[in-house]
């Protein structure tokens, strides 16, 4: 029944949004009546451009330009989406030889989907739901230690406190999902909503420290990348934020020119990248706000860009893999496959080597990170919207087919598999000798060492 109400919900408010804004991609649903959350700032800035507070840019600047370095990676830890800042999906842990389930755990129930991809820190996997938890669960036993929901103050372990154990709700109402994966640095956790809003909590205890309305309640499809003192991510209101980790005020934000924004931006060299609904990479200064470059890249965008030393690799809903030279900045090869042509809703994990990604066409496509020529496809039996880890000699994908996948980096040969028993489209984290990953029945599966 849940499920059927939040079906019905979501296709009043797409056509909602197709009324008051016509067709597109996807378009941001109109404000809440009413949040308590502090709203954004009210200025506006012209299509394209940036909207700055001047105080807040000046009180932080020399903080960011100093000492901030992307979200630290280490084997033990995958703090966020693609497992770090250039959202390359490359481990720097391993996985044992062979691999079995170590425990699993159900969400509420199997109408709460799990698309919201694990971050895995201090021996804890957290994750989000369509239905609106937030869990924080050990990653040793898979038991939990807290969760969140949208709507409620924290649950302990014990189902102390916040919203009754059965239901993300209250008096009926549902809980804003969550797709946005959680992003976990310097002992907080970050996470959009459906409704717009922008949670940060304490990751030890699940308390919320603050939050963030955007400036129209557009979805946050969106992780968030930590850079110093300042948190980014976007939202399908079309707007990049920038807020600051203390408390979360905003320092800038950037708005594209048409369309929403559903991708992770992605950092290296003081820069942030992104793209979304207007057929567009945007490279933008992290310290101003301010875009210095862009590159028309033909389609709309739903995965997230890799960066690698001066390339930068995304593929879009028109059939196509790009490699780009950011510096130039132009695109300096495509690939599209010579026989069928399906989108890409997949992120890139790109290698010294190799690009390699999912497609619609139930494939998964290895590519020459220098010239976009393919080196080698895996078949699936269902769409890959799930975005592959390389750890190792090894590539882990999962596919709607309900399979998590592992692969030899250098021919896609078939190493392993694992049926879940739901489709996938939530993409492995790796951290620890453990692989984490969940499905659209609400359960995550933890893979490791037999015991």
């Amino acid at each position: 029944m849940r499920l059927l109400n939040r079906t019905i919900a979501a296709t009043l408010t797409i056509l909602a949004a197709s009324l008051t804004a016509g067709s597109g991609c996807s378009q941001s649903p109109p404000p809440a009546a009413t949040r308590d959350s502090e709203p954004a700032a009210a200025s506006q800035s012209p299509s394209g451009s940036a909207t700055t507070d001047p105080s807040r840019v000046n009180a932080v600047e020399n903080s960011v330009a100093e000492k901030a370095s992307p979200t630290a990676v280490t084997p033990d830890a995958w703090p966020m989406f693609r497992g770090n800042a250039q959202l390359t999906g490359v481990a720097t842990g391993t996985l044992p030889d062979s691999l079995v389930l170590v425990w699993s755990f159900q969400a509420e129930d199997k109408s709460e989907s799990i698309q919201s991809s694990a971050a895995i820190v201090d021996g804890v996997a957290f994750v989000g739901t369509i239905g609106g938890w937030l869990y924080a669960i050990n990653l040793d036993d898979g038991k939990p230690r807290w969760k969140f929901s949208t709507l409620e103050k924290p649950v302990d372990a014990a189902g102390e406190g916040g919203a009754k154990p059965d239901s993300a709700s209250a008096g009926g109402e549902l809980a804003p999902a969550i797709k946005s994966s959680p992003t976990v640095v310097g002992g907080r956790v970050y996470f959009g909503d459906e409704v717009g809003v922008f949670h940060c909590l304490d990751a030890a205890t699940g308390t919320r420290l603050w939050k963030f309305q955007t400036e129209t309640g557009g979805e946050i499809v969106s992780s968030a990348n930590v850079v110093g003192d300042r948190v980014l991510f976007a939202s399908t209101d079309a707007n990049l934020y920038c807020l600051a980790v203390a408390d979360g005020k905003e320092v800038w934000r950037f708005k594209t020119p048409t369309g929403g924004l559903e991708t992770t931006p992605a950092v290296a060299d003081g820069k942030t990248f992104l793209s979304g609904c207007d057929s567009v990479l945007h490279i933008v200064d992290i310290a101003e706000g301010q875009e210095v470059g862009s590159v028309e890249i033909g389609s709309q965008t739903r995965g997230s860009p890799a960066v690698v030393a001066d390339r930068l690799f995304l593929a879009h809903i028109g059939s196509q893999v790009l490699g780009i030279d950011w510096k130039k900045p132009e695109v300096a090869w495509q690939y599209t496959h010579p026989e069928v042509q399906f989108e890409y809703h997949s992120s890139a994990a790109a290698t010294s080597e190799l690009v390699i990604i999912g497609g619609r066409d139930k494939m998964v496509h290895a590519l020459d990170r220098q010239t976009g020529e393919q080196r080698w496809t895996f078949a699936t039996k269902g769409r890959v919207d799930s975005s592959p880890v390389v750890v190792g000699r090894r590539v882990f994908v999962g596919s709607a087919d309900g399979n998590v996948y592992g692969m030899d980096i250098e021919s896609g040969k078939e190493l392993w598999r694992f049926a879940t028993g739901a489709p996938i489209s939530a993409s492995p984290a790796v951290a620890a000798g453990r692989l984490v990953i969940g499905n659209e029945d609400g359960k995550l599966c933890c893979f490791g060492e037999e015991k």
